[in-house]
């Protein structure tokens, strides 16, 4: 900007006097940056609108900017700084990012005050020097392994939570060395064994330790036999990293005490030592089951019961884990034999409705996708509704709804009877909700269009029929309407509006998360609307004993004398974990109406008796 223009602002604005040499920074070429708009650069300026013209790259056309507003939203950067140099020399950065990326973490910590930096702020400045040379995906995956180069860099001090900062070090220290520092400070056992891991992973500069290691493998032995307070698999975890490390002195580590198959054998419920592994470690894990029960059949039924009661990596893990050892023959009867017996858990079944297309799997999974596996989905969502808290999504039942294919695939070849009781079976299902119970039903009305009069019954009984509720759950949904509408509706508005201030809304992640948060107030909104005009109160004080109904307490028996209470209230006072069950829900459907001494038989389990009947009080 001219002098007279600086001069003519400055005496229309005496506050910002001090901003003089910001100004004269405003010149074509000059570089700047926000934090919404990215980079940008100085085209010219404007005379005749007062207005600094500026290219930022995420956008198509300049921006006309208040020189004013320029000085106090924007942060210039000197023309030696990397975010220019990138620009004006590419290749070069693109050279350094490749060959050296730590060379190039350096040199952004340098630009930063007290050349430090937060591991959101570092990672913002590289993105930013390199946007013009890396595609998004390209960055995420440079990044992932520039953290890991860093951490074996003396010059940089990596930092050990989240929150602290990465820093130049004034003398350069070795990774190693800092790390052995620490270990031999620390009294508590599990960070020992968590410092000893890393020491093993940094294990291609071992000779910096080896005169150590004695005393390593001592201190790790010793928080592995005495250390109360570590759990099973904490103790193996540190058994195993302790292992690691002593073959590097060629010693043999099932003389070392605790071996790992000791700890094995003390445990008595394996499934939790898994679960609370590091999943990298899972397969050393069932190959150590295999060496510490010797005999075949033992270490398959021990993997097998890890296979029913896990989840995730862990439970793939084991499926892998049996067919690498030639063991598809049992595995595939196991699974026959449990959805046979409609035992089947719903972290399987997801497992067998993703994988069941892959070649891999054929020969494994071909038999199992029969109409008795849909049944058995629908079974297994039932169940999760009624053991979780309500409103929180059930996984299984996004699963299904999310493979299109999977119920016409399942229905291939079987009786229109049958694909009537399974569609059933999901109009009652309190797994799924409205809109993914018309979703599915429009599946089954594809392969069998004789089901759309069962689905039109279905919709007439709703319209209407009346939810029954009690007065405290009319009251605590009016209150959440009340909190929809005053505050947190206006309140989405309200940020609406301010990320729509922040710049182009194709790029504008603060935006889109207003949006989205919107859409699901306005839903329940809706869905409140629609409960609200088909409440009807229902008093619990005059029903009657003869039989089941809405408001009894309800004690049922098994053979063995074993009992068990369930108690019926209104449609939104369903409590899982108190066993108060809302009387629209499948158990309490079919309690509904029974007396004492007839017999109920809920799915998978045992048949019970009604003992008694009581009127429910507060």
């Amino acid at each position: 900007m001219d002098k007279e223009v600086i001069d003519l602002i400055l005496e229309q604005n005496p506050q910002l006097r001090s901003k003089r040499q910001a100004f004269e920074a405003l010149k074509p070429g000059a570089y700047c940056w926000h934090h919404s708009w990215g980079v940008g650069c100085i085209k010219c300026y404007d005379a005749v609108r007062n207005r600094m013209m500026i290219d930022f790259e995420n956008q198509d056309e300049s921006r006309a900017m208040d020189p004013i507003f320029c000085i106090q939203k924007l942060n210039f950067v000197d023309e030696n700084h990397v975010l220019v140099e990138t620009r004006k020399q590419p290749e070069e950065i693109r050279t350094l990012a490749t060959k050296c990326p730590c060379d190039l973490v350096i040199r952004v910590l340098k630009t930063c005050q007290n050349f430090s930096a937060s591991k959101l702020e570092l990672k913002w400045l590289l993105m930013h020097v390199l946007s013009p040379i890396f595609t998004e995906s390209q960055f995420k995956k440079w990044w992932g392994q520039v953290q890991k180069a860093m951490i074996k860099d003396p010059r940089i001090a990596v930092p050990k939570k989240n929150d602290n900062l990465y820093q130049l070090r004034e003398e350069p220290i070795l990774p190693e060395q800092e790390i052995l520092e620490e270990f031999y400070l620390t009294r508590r056992p599990l960070e020992k064994i968590a410092l000893g891991a890393k020491l093993y992973q940094l294990a291609d500069s071992i000779d910096v330790i080896r005169n150590d290691l004695p005393q390593i493998l001592g201190d790790l032995t010793k928080a592995i036999q005495h250390a109360r307070q570590l759990t099973q698999a904490e103790r193996l975890e540190g058994c195993w990293v302790r292992n690691d490390l002593a073959r590097y002195l060629r010693e043999n580590v099932e003389d070392l005490q605790p071996t790992s198959q000791s700890i094995i054998l003390e445990t008595e419920n394996l499934s939790e030592l898994a679960a609370a592994l590091p999943y990298v470690y899972y397969p050393r894990f069932l190959d150590l089951l295999t060496r510490t029960y010797t005999r075949p059949e033992e270490w398959k039924h021990i993997i097998l019961q890890l296979l029913r009661y896990s989840s995730g990596r862990l439970m793939a893990e084991c499926i892998n884990f049996l067919l690498e050892r030639e063991c598809e023959p049992l595995l595939k009867e196991t699974l026959a034999k449990w959805l046979q017996e409609q035992s089947l858990k719903s972290p399987v079944l997801i497992w067998i409705i993703k994988h069941r297309s892959m070649p891999r799997y054929h020969n494994l999974l071909s038999g199992l996708l029969t109409p008795r596996l849909l049944g058995a989905i629908f079974q297994a969502t039932d169940c999760d509704a009624l053991n979780i808290n309500p409103g929180r999504r059930i996984p299984l039942a996004e699963a299904v709804n999310e493979d299109h294919e999977l119920i016409a695939a399942l229905l291939q070849g079987t009786q229109v009877n049958l694909a009537r009781d399974l569609a059933h079976n999901l109009l009652l299902n309190q797994g799924f909700d409205t809109l993914k119970k018309r979703s599915l039903m429009a599946r089954f009305i594809r392969v069998f269009p004789e089901l759309q009069s069962l689905t039109e019954t279905k919709e007439s009984v709703m319209r209407e029929e009346r939810l029954l509720v009690s007065q405290e759950s009319l009251d605590a949904i009016r209150k959440e309407y009340e909190l929809l509408i005053t505050e947190k509706i206006p309140s989405n508005k309200a940020a609406i509006a301010a990320a729509r201030e922040l710049g182009d809304l194709r790029e504008n992640s603060e935006y889109k998360m207003a949006r989205q948060d919107q859409e699901v107030l306005l839903a329940r909104k809706l869905q409140i609307e629609k409960d609200l005009s088909r409440a009807q109160v229902i008093s619990f004080d005059d029903i009657g004993l003869d039989k089941v109904g809405i408001g009894t307490v309800v004690t049922l028996s098994d053979s063995k004398g074993k009992d068990i209470k369930y108690t019926i209230l209104g449609a939104w006072d369903g409590d899982p974990k108190k066993n108060i069950l809302s009387y629209q829900t499948p158990r309490a459907v079919q309690l509904l109406g029974k007396s004492i001494g007839d017999a109920v038989e809920f799915p998978a389990e045992q048949k019970l008796y009604i003992r008694d009947i009581a009127r429910w009080t507060k």
